[in-house]
């Protein structure tokens, strides 16, 4: 009897594209572990097969999104793959509106409201026997069912991308909820609570801390966010936070992005805090950009911004008001050297962040770097 050789052996996963979607099969048939990182290998490979997802039914959309985060916490995924892969399972989890199990937490409550306001709210809470920090998304029936599908799909995508973030200088993730009450639904996020506050609160108490060393936790937690495709998009001294070994660590990544499903009215008004935005992203139509969304040179822009405010203890332009000061940048108009503080060379550098031409400016890293350098001066 004729035996294939093993080099003539069809390969299963490319006679299943032939099949249906892979994302179908995935949850129609029992595989290995081995065979299911090969399967979803081939769907990255594929935007047909990736847009395949949006089809699957209620339940076998369920099902794909708990085994594609099965797969990404079994850590068999390359490294190199693994930002690709976190982004896509997002974006699953968006289209379908649900989270997966491992993000879930429902043991957490509340102590003390903290801030917010409108559709948000900042509560202090306990999870366990740890201090938290509650932050609240409120959605109402009078806000509309479009409005609704855009926020739980921006809601559950941003929470997978937090989730699957680690790094010292990223605020932890512990996790979320989304709750259905009368006439209203909730969906919470549960990060650790920091206690030495924000950057700038931080300093102004702590006169002889070094704030080199803190600006280097920044830039080496924006270098890893963009290291994962990640673009902060309202990078500023308040969404800096300290932790208990007094540790600079990114908060409110894609907060922004999440919020602005409540306000957006499709005219592509910059979402963020005016003084930290870059002038492409306040006038998009002066670049001949279609829309003002945060990029990773927008994020360096705003780390150039912050470094000034933090070594300086005073924003650039503080004579004039906010949407002044951007435009005395947009016009490559920089303010005055400070007199201590910044070396030559790190000043430099900040002036690049601060290019009119985005494409010019450094990344995060050669930042990471210059700081590195001017803490040893």
């Amino acid at each position: 009897m004729f035996r294939r050789s093993k080099s003539s052996r069809s390969d299963p996963v490319q006679e299943s594209v032939h099949k249906g979607p892979i994302s179908k099969h995935l949850v129609s048939h029992a595989l290995s572990l081995n065979d299911q990182v090969r399967y979803i290998k081939r769907l990255l490979a594929n935007r047909e097969e990736q847009q395949a997802a949006k089809s699957l039914e209620p339940g076998d959309g369920v099902r794909f999104i708990e085994l594609l985060d099965w797969v990404l916490r079994a850590g068999r995924l390359d490294e190199k793959d693994r930002p690709t892969f976190v982004r896509y399972l997002a974006r699953v989890c968006g289209w379908h509106s649900v989270l997966p199990n491992s993000v879930r937490i429902s043991s957490h409550h509340r102590i003390s409201e903290h801030g917010g306001g409108g559709h948000s709210t900042v509560w202090i809470g306990r999870y366990r026997d740890q201090k938290v920090v509650i932050k609240g998304l409120n959605f109402y029936l009078s806000d509309g069912a479009v409005k609704k599908r855009e926020l739980t799909k921006a809601f559950c995508k941003e929470v997978v991308i937090w989730k699957n973030l680690s790094h010292p200088n990223i605020l932890p993730f512990i996790g979320a909820t989304m709750v259905t009450e009368p006439n209203h639904e909730k969906y919470e996020m549960v990060s650790e609570f920091m206690e030495n506050g924000d950057i700038g609160t931080f300093i102004s108490q702590h006169k002889g801390v070094n704030r080199l060393e803190l600006l280097k936790d920044v830039a080496a937690g924006l270098s890893y966010l963009h290291s994962q495709l990640v673009v902060h998009g309202d990078l500023k001294g308040l969404n800096v936070l300290i932790n208990k070994h007094r540790r600079a660590c990114l908060a409110d990544f894609g907060l922004t992005r999440v919020m602005g499903e409540f306000t957006s009215s499709g005219g592509g008004e910059p979402k963020g805090t005016i003084m930290w935005m870059s002038p492409e992203i306040m006038w998009p139509e002066q670049f001949n950009i279609k829309d003002g969304r945060p990029t990773k040179e927008s994020d360096v822009y705003s780390l150039g911004i912050l470094i000034y405010e933090v070594v300086c203890g005073h924003r650039p332009f503080p004579e004039l008001n906010e949407l002044a000061a951007v435009n005395e940048f947009q016009q490559g108009k920089y303010p005055p050297w400070p007199a201590v503080g910044l070396t030559d060379p790190l000043w430099k550098t900040l002036q690049s962040c601060w290019w009119r031409e985005r494409e010019m400016r450094p990344s995060a890293n050669t930042v990471l770097k210059r700081l590195g350098e001017a803490s040893r001066v």
